[in-house]
């Protein structure tokens, strides 16, 4: 029982010591959650992108150790809205309600519950100490609370329907080492916006093409935080944030960089996304205006 993000940050050459012999692995995150309960919605959408690309790499590093089936599954689904529309937030039904969310409470009602959707508990399955209380629901997407946009408690299949994949991989090939060669250039030593366009060319006489992960780290070390990552371009995938290059061309990647970074600098990495070795880096100066 490991979590994802010390699988995807140990180095590969350790991970059968981190796992071991074992037949049966479970592998956590608890990242979307979290982010989602934050305070910044953009950071939580940003990181739910991020970690399909960690569970990606994951699968590749288990299936090099040996592992052929995986089953990636969701505790429960949710709804992620930038703001909740006027009108969506409306009142809870008359009643003493024991427990509240944002879209659900339970308790017992009294009077009308006009917006709301009111259901025995026993009917859900829900047991209540004391017995025999109710649960409300808004219809439709609406909520009781306008303080969050991120929620888990409804009725909507959004919510409810738990996703659900079953992978069985076949051994793949080991990575050629030492034939890639990976160049990122930009026109200047320096920024001056936030979004960086970079120019990335793979050169390998073995290798016509090769996918990477573009970022941005606030330092040269490997304890450098990320501060910025490759964002939408005809080459990178949607899913998992990959660039792929291909031998001979020059790949056009724009670096998004936090706002909210304040350094002195950047590194850019170009980074193997099975082995996390770095391919390439490039220093660049912040000259931002605040």
């Amino acid at each position: 029982d490991v979590e994802l993000g010390n699988l995807i940050h140990t180095p590969p050459k350790r991970h059968k010591k981190l796992v071991g012999d074992r037949q049966l692995l479970i592998v956590r995150s608890l990242d979307i959650d979290d982010e989602g309960e934050g305070r910044s919605l953009y950071r939580a959408r940003e990181v739910m992108d991020e970690v399909i690309g960690q569970i990606k790499r994951a699968i590749e590093h288990l299936r090099d150790l040996g592992y052929a089936t995986f089953v990636i599954a969701s505790d429960h689904g949710h709804m992620l809205v930038p703001e909740i529309p006027a009108g969506d937030v409306i009142p809870e039904p008359g009643g003493e309600w024991l427990y509240r969310k944002r879209r659900a409470v339970i308790g017992t009602r009294h009077g009308s519950a006009e917006g709301s959707l009111v259901l025995p508990a026993s009917d859900l399955g829900i047991q209540t100490d004391p017995p025999g209380l109710d649960v409300a629901y808004p219809t439709g997407y609406k909520t009781y609370r306008d303080d969050a946009g991120y929620f888990h408690e409804g009725l909507s299949l959004q919510e409810c329907v738990i996703p659900l994949i079953t992978l069985r991989a076949d051994a793949i090939e080991a990575p050629i080492g030492g034939s890639e060669q990976v160049v990122i250039s930009y026109r200047s030593d320096r920024f001056t916006t936030t979004v960086i366009g970079l120019m990335v060319q793979l050169t390998s006489l073995l290798t016509p093409e090769l996918p990477v992960r573009i970022e941005a780290y606030s330092g040269s070390t490997a304890k450098a935080d990320r501060v910025g990552h490759a964002a939408d371009c005809e080459a990178r995938d949607p899913i998992t944030g990959e660039v792929t290059l291909r031998t001979g061309e020059v790949t056009q990647v724009p670096v998004l960089i936090d706002p909210s970074f304040s350094g002195n600098a950047v590194e850019v990495r170009a980074i193997d996304p099975r082995t996390n070795v770095v391919l390439a880096r490039l220093p660049l100066k912040n000259a931002r205006l605040d």
